[in-house]
């Protein structure tokens, strides 16, 4: 939504960019669809298939919703397709190496955090793992980076 100011009164402009309708009862759907057209400029563009890093495949009871493509995506960013998986997303004993003192890329580094934040909606296990580097935003050594692409 912006807010934009004229002659002291205030003007609402809308922004549904982005906004997925979905339903069971077709009829509601439509006449829903029909309103909101009389107020927006709406663009139908089919089935849904793949919407903010999150992939919807229908089946009989309604739409199951996947971030596979999205981790694997990330997955490719970082450079670690080719890794092993852990059994646990975070150590349980940490382990200190020579390099640990070097700063990492803060901007990589945020991207691959802010990308496992948004993984956390479909992923609840890996959430404390998570949540544990997130709070090492200022400091940023080796060590924090390791702990991250482990998560992935």
């Amino acid at each position: 939504m912006r807010l934009n100011t004229v002659d002291r009164d205030w003007r609402f402009d809308w922004a549904l960019a982005g906004t997925v309708t979905s339903g069971s009862n077709t009829s509601l759907l439509a006449a829903l669809v029909t309103r909101l057209n009389t107020e927006f400029a709406l663009k139908d563009l089919g089935s849904l298939c793949y919407f903010l890093g999150i992939e919807a495949l229908p089946f009989s009871g309604g739409l199951f919703l996947s971030q596979t493509k999205y981790a694997h995506d990330l997955l490719q960013l970082a450079n670690l397709l080719g890794a092993a998986p852990m059994a646990t997303p975070i150590s349980v004993k940490q382990t200190f190496h020579s390099q640990d003192h070097l700063p990492v890329n803060a901007t990589e580094y945020r991207s691959l955090v802010g990308a496992l934040q948004y993984l956390t909606f479909t992923r609840p296990d890996i959430q404390q793992a998570v949540n544990h580097v997130c709070q090492h935003f200022q400091t940023l050594p080796q060590q924090h980076l390791r702990v991250v692409k482990r998560i992935l």
